[in-house]
């Protein structure tokens, strides 16, 4: 439970400030590009800065009761800085959605005036992502506001005092040995204790201590982000020329590829071009990169052709089959021969036998016969 309180803070906090960076990302990208309304685009895009990071900062100290570094509110009157103070020494919750009133307020004003020139259905993610960001804060401000039952933990000391008390008696009356019975107490006590004071630790996320989630460093790391979206080079898209090829390269954070970057980043903003980094590639002693080869479409496989037999080669199924007729009409002929035969044969054998006046050769009657 308490390692669920713990991680559901620390993703909320995330959660919020991406979504709120993405906001404040969004405005400066849908900014108006003309020149005549240049002034008018830096006025808002620096408030917008600047109110993101007071939100943000506001945000973060209503979880954790510390104060946190923002962007400068220089140029912000002091009438409205004034308003903000009172209303945080009352509830700091009243000072968020201030803020956040602020905020929604400068939008709508800089889209009637040419600021914001851009459809109402895009513009619209804006104010999802401002509005998601509030109802993510609320949802951590829930795990401060709503501790761990005091009774569920009072009832777990209890049990683990009995737990402690009764484990050495269990223990000496089970073991054959002391020392067998000294260390399965330790070990059983030791471990129950430390999981239930490590709960007590990392149940409050929120605050100051060497436990808590570092929210000093989410301020920071969102107040860079802020800063960065205001240089110029981050709002002019690079520009690309074709070079008739395509191959890939490997990006690395060695001291050659963080130059290079930098002196490209100067460059960017730079009136002359790029032609600045002409001598500082002959400067660089990366390897060249291998020469571009065409990637060609493969030929599809090759289908066999199907093997074609010759009609004319084969037998005539008609001769067959009249030979065949041929054939058992013949068989059916000499079939009843055979039966004609041996009826004759029966009807000889049945006839009387005539007397034998006298045997020829010297035999007898039945050989003369036969």
């Amino acid at each position: 439970q308490a390692w669920s309180r713990y991680w559901e803070g620390a993703a909320l906090v995330q959660q919020v400030r991406g979504e709120w960076f993405n906001a404040a990302s969004s405005l400066i990208a849908f900014s108006s590009r003309k020149p005549d309304d240049e002034e008018k685009v830096q006025k808002f895009q620096r408030l917008v800065i600047r109110l993101m990071s007071l939100l943000y900062g506001t945000a973060l100290e209503t979880l954790s009761g510390d104060d946190f570094e923002i962007i400068d509110a220089e140029g912000l009157d002091m009438e409205s800085q004034r308003f903000v103070a009172e209303m945080g020494c009352e509830t700091r919750e009243v000072k968020c959605e201030v803020i956040m009133q602020w905020l929604q307020r400068t939008i709508v004003e800089n889209i009637s005036n040419g600021v914001l020139p851009i459809a109402p259905p895009i513009l619209s993610r804006v104010f999802n992502d401002l509005s998601s960001g509030v109802a993510n804060v609320s949802a951590a401000r829930k795990i401060n506001e709503l501790p761990f039952p005091f009774h569920y933990a009072q009832m777990l000391s209890v049990m683990l005092m009995v737990y402690t008390f009764g484990v050495p008696c269990a223990a000496g009356y089970v073991m054959d040995s002391w020392w067998g019975a000294a260390g399965s107490t330790f070990f059983n006590v030791f471990v129950l204790w430390a999981v239930n004071y490590l709960a007590v630790e990392i149940e409050q996320p929120f605050g100051s201590g060497l436990n808590d989630l570092p929210l000093k460093e989410e301020m920071n790391r969102m107040n860079h982000l802020l800063r960065m979206l205001l240089d110029d080079c981050a709002q002019t898209p690079p520009k690309y020329k074709s070079t008739g090829g395509m191959r890939t390269s490997m990006a690395s954070c060695g001291n050659n590829t963080s130059l290079l970057m930098v002196l490209q980043r100067t460059s960017c903003c730079d009136p002359r071009g790029s032609k600045n980094l002409v001598p500082i590639a002959t400067e660089m002693t990366e390897p060249a990169p291998p020469p571009f080869i065409p990637m060609t479409a493969p030929s599809p496989p090759a289908v066999a052709e199907k093997a074609v037999f010759p009609i004319a080669e084969l037998p005539d199924t008609k001769a067959i089959n009249s030979k065949i007729e041929d054939l058992e009409t013949t068989v059916e002929v000499l079939l009843r021969d055979v039966e004609g035969l041996k009826a004759e044969l029966a009807e000889v054998k049945a006839a009387p036998r005539p007397p034998l006046l006298a045997s020829v050769g010297g035999g007898d009657d039945e050989q003369a016969l036969e």
